[in-house]
């Protein structure tokens, strides 16, 4: 596979018990992309690849990939000693047992100049540690600043951070996140992150948040203990007459938490 692209607009989900991915056990992957998408499965289950026969270089996953053993978001398991994965990212989450990994699930050959995004993935980079010059976690911000070590500017696009201010409200803004791309190969993996200058003091104090602009999505927030660690602000004013309400956590002198800021 050289040189292709899935569009965003092709309906997949790739599902299977062993040896999985887009490209299953592709040789000589090279300058490939694959996004948009979800990975599953249970042994052998990568992004780019299952498990590698070939080289694998210039290519990049954003699909969510998901399994038991050798789990990786470029290549579930690199096993051959003489072929590598080089010069190729994952910004998919990925999840798994055991050999799990950013790009590598398992490996026996060799990595070089392989990144992950860590802001999104938090596995590591090689069955769970990163490896300088091997498999490095980067922020976000960092991947789409300037290329990555080792990624050629004839071959790559670099990626771009557009941040737009609300017009009508100074303290909300949208941030754009766009990743390296291959050139001539599809469009590049855009995100957008909307966020509020929480700052009280004068300076700078931007985060991501979630609005809440009825009662029903309050009452859903209060119920919701995986949510509580999160920003939030009000985007309307929400009559809560006649609900009950559970308060969060129990009364304690000193007890911390999060005012909800009035758009």
């Amino acid at each position: 596979m050289q040189g292709v692209g899935i569009p965003s607009s092709f309906p997949i989900r790739i599902s299977a018990p062993e040896n999985i991915s887009i490209s299953v056990c592709l040789p000589a992957s090279r300058s490939c992309k694959v996004e948009y998408r979800a990975v599953g499965g249970t042994r052998l289950v990568g992004g780019i690849c299952g498990s590698s026969s070939d080289t694998i270089t210039n290519c990049y996953n954003s699909a969510t990939v998901s399994g038991t053993e050798y789990v990786g978001g470029v290549c579930g398991e690199n096993s051959l000693t003489s072929e590598s994965v080089e010069k190729s990212y994952n910004t998919g989450k990925v999840s798994g047992t055991n050999y799990v990994g950013g790009v590598c699930g398992g490996n026996s050959s060799t990595v070089t100049n392989c990144y992950y995004n860590k802001d999104i993935c938090t596995v590591g980079g090689i069955s769970g540690s990163d490896a300088d010059g091997s498999a490095t976690g980067l922020t976000t911000d960092e991947l789409c600043g300037e290329l990555p070590n080792g990624f050629a500017n004839y071959v790559w696009i670099k990626g771009s951070i557009d941040p737009v201010t609300d017009s009508k409200n100074p303290k909300l803004r949208t941030f754009t996140y766009t990743f390296p791309s291959l050139k001539g190969v599809g469009e590049a993996y855009i995100i957008s992150e909307k966020q509020y200058n929480f700052s009280i003091n004068g300076n700078e104090d931007w985060q991501e948040y979630t609005l809440i602009s009825t009662a029903e999505e309050f009452k859903a927030f209060i119920k919701d203990s995986s949510a509580w660690g999160k920003n939030y602000i009000l985007g309307a004013d929400i009559d809560l007459g006649g609900a009950e309400i559970t308060p969060i956590g129990e009364f304690k002198l000193n007890y911390i938490f999060t005012v909800i800021v009035a758009v």
